[in-house]
């Protein structure tokens, strides 16, 4: 595959292999790396045009960088983990908001599991699709995961993990591969480490801290703040209450 992707129109068609490929416009900008991400996989072995959608703009889409050949080819596991979220789409518990949400996990020896959001009268209660998953999986052993996908009905947005489930998700993995998709399938792929920048990570924990003052109640009801000023002097700060 040599066909090199030169700057389009809205709605032009390109012609590689047995099918072309429909680059279209979406509203919203997509970062020029972005763009082999965004191709449907179904374009290689379908007699139909595939969909990339990327949002083309002056010199958005550069020859010299996006060629065909250098797309990825895991297809058949990403349609398989899109499939499974979409399916589990289908079960989800969600009478309240009537958006139902399904996730599918990809763990790195190529078990899959699926969860879907489940909503509770006590609003806050609910669960996630992606949390849902993911505590799946950790119950039956898995804790390192290749990819996660996520499904709704939405026909113009791609669904996307709220920031919540970001977190969640990162405890496994900030380069975990995160798949986004349309009601069509298509989707839009990121690591996490993209859709949670400066995301708060467990290494965090182990960082040299600033002692914080310890703060005790004194006879004559005064609060007594025992301050550390180095490792050899303490000073005492009597703040009135």
């Amino acid at each position: 595959m040599s066909d090199i992707f030169h700057e389009a129109s809205h709605d032009t068609m390109w012609t590689s292999c047995k099918s072309p490929i429909h680059i279209k416009y979406v509203e919203d900008p997509v970062p020029r790396k972005s763009f082999q991400q965004l191709i449907r996989p179904d374009w290689i072995n379908s007699d139909d045009a595939a969909k990339a959608y990327v949002a083309l703009s002056h010199h958005d889409l550069m020859a010299e960088e996006d060629r065909l050949d250098n797309i990825p080819t895991d297809y058949p596991q990403i349609e398989k983990l899109i499939d499974l979220a979409c399916k589990a789409k289908d079960k989800a518990y969600c009478p309240y908001s009537k958006f139902p949400v399904g996730s599918a996990a990809l763990s790195k020896d190529g078990t899959y599991f699926t969860g879907c959001n489940v909503e509770n009268a006590a609003y806050p209660l609910g669960v996630c699709a992606e949390k849902a998953v993911i505590v799946k999986a950790v119950t039956e052993g898995h804790r390192s995961f290749q990819a996660v996908a996520v499904c709704s009905s939405m026909k113009n947005s791609f669904i996307s993990p709220c920031g919540s489930c970001r977190q969640f998700l990162s405890e496994f993995g900030m380069d975990m591969d995160v798949y986004m998709t349309k009601s069509d399938r298509s989707f839009v792929k990121m690591k996490i480490r993209e859709l949670l920048p400066l995301g708060f990570e467990a290494d965090k924990l182990d960082e040299e801290r600033v002692e914080m003052p310890r703060t005790t109640s004194s006879p004559s009801g005064q609060l007594t703040v025992d301050s550390v000023l180095n490792d050899s002097t303490r000073t005492d700060i009597n703040a009135t209450v």
